[in-house]
């Protein structure tokens, strides 16, 4: 009877483990000032870099960014992560603020996508900060795995906003 109650307990706690999953953060606070456009940082043993915007972007062919200690600045610029090394990715939630202003206020994007470039999932802020503040309060964008599959990577863009931090959550069981 103890030992049925011990299996029931540790039973328990395996779906509890499940349940949960696994998450790595990004805070993006590590990243040299002296950065160029191209140049790959590791952070969480994933690859981080800025990279030319595309179409997809509000700015194809452009790659200007700041860094500041807690955040990083997109105008207009794309950062990518390489997501190659995870496995069962479900969601990725992505902490930005936008300042684009009236003309174009959802001008911050997120993109998940295969190991072919080809987008699994996009979102796009939903408010406007107006850029009055650079004290604005971040927005979470949520992206979902929407083929439980394999993502290759995550690019985030902006004509003019700010990543502050990145949460990767993935399945336990891998």
């Amino acid at each position: 009877m103890k030992t049925n109650k011990i299996l029931s307990l540790a039973f328990l706690l395996f779906l509890q483990l499940i349940a949960s999953g696994q998450s790595i953060t990004l805070t993006l606070d590590s990243i040299s000032s002296n950065t160029n456009c191209n140049d790959i940082w590791t952070e969480q043993n994933l690859d981080l870099s800025f990279v030319i915007g595309t179409s997809d972007d509000c700015a194809a062919g452009a790659c200007y960014f700041d860094v500041e200690p807690t955040y990083v600045w997109l105008y207009p610029s794309r950062l990518t992560i390489d997501l190659s090394s995870l496995q069962n990715i479900q969601y990725v939630e992505v902490d930005v603020v936008s300042y684009c202003g009236i003309i174009n206020p959802q001008c911050t994007y997120a993109f998940l996508m295969d190991s072919t470039g080809i987008i699994l999932n996009n979102v796009e802020n939903t408010i406007n900060n107006l850029g009055s503040s650079i004290n604005g309060d971040p927005e979470t964008l949520i992206l979902e795995n929407p083929t439980e599959g394999f993502i290759s990577e995550l690019a985030l863009s902006s004509c003019e906003g700010q990543v502050n931090e990145i949460r990767i959550y993935q399945n336990a069981l891998s």
